[in-house]
């Protein structure tokens, strides 16, 4: 080390703000209600029907989903944004939503989880597993991929250099195209 380095004072701990996720979906979901609703009312939901919302996030489907259906499981990973979800659920006087904190990729339907009538897997990396969204689901699977940057990722790259970044999905995504399909049409399910 030269002497002018041991001359100098180490540099002051910089302290990295953390993205509150739950927050970040919550802004992002109230940008695209028109989609939202145009996403909800293209699905086949009824008062006899359970919905199952993997990945649910801060409830930006399971909450408008709730008020057709009987009763929707709402199901992600983190604990942040299932509390979102349920304090939403709330909020919006909407009683018919259960959080259900679990990795979907290491769960068995039927099993650690039971059957829904509707399986509703959107912007969520597991939706590319057919046979298991298949057999989560009594009747309908709705799917919609990302097909470009994910939400996350913009963020992510926005807020670079100002938030610690979040480690990247394997998966590169890019935008959002909607795929709304019944899954017996491809001839998975009954």
């Amino acid at each position: 080390m030269n002497a002018l380095a041991q001359e100098l004072p180490a540099p002051a701990p910089v302290a990295v703000p953390v993205l509150d996720w739950a927050k970040a979906y919550d802004r992002l979901a109230q940008m695209e209600t028109q989609f939202t609703s145009a996403q909800v009312e293209m699905m086949e939901l009824t008062r006899a029907r359970t919905v199952l919302d993997i990945g649910c996030g801060s409830g930006r489907l399971a909450i408008p989903m709730a008020r057709t259906a009987k009763s929707v499981t709402a199901l992600d990973n983190s604990s942040d944004l299932l509390d979102r979800c349920g304090a939403q659920a709330r909020e919006a006087g909407i009683a018919n939503v259960a959080g259900h904190q679990a990795d979907w990729d290491a769960l068995i339907p039927g099993k650690d989880l039971p059957k829904h009538d509707v399986v509703v897997a959107s912007r969520y990396n597991g939706e590319l597993d057919l046979m298991k969204l298949d057999a989560a689901a009594n009747l309908l699977v709705y799917v919609q991929l990302f097909s470009g940057p994910s939400t996350k990722a913009l963020l992510n790259a926005l807020l670079e250099g100002i938030v610690a970044p979040e480690p990247e999905a394997e998966v590169e995504q890019s935008g959002v195209a909607a795929i709304f399909n019944e899954h017996t049409r491809y001839g998975i399910g009954p």
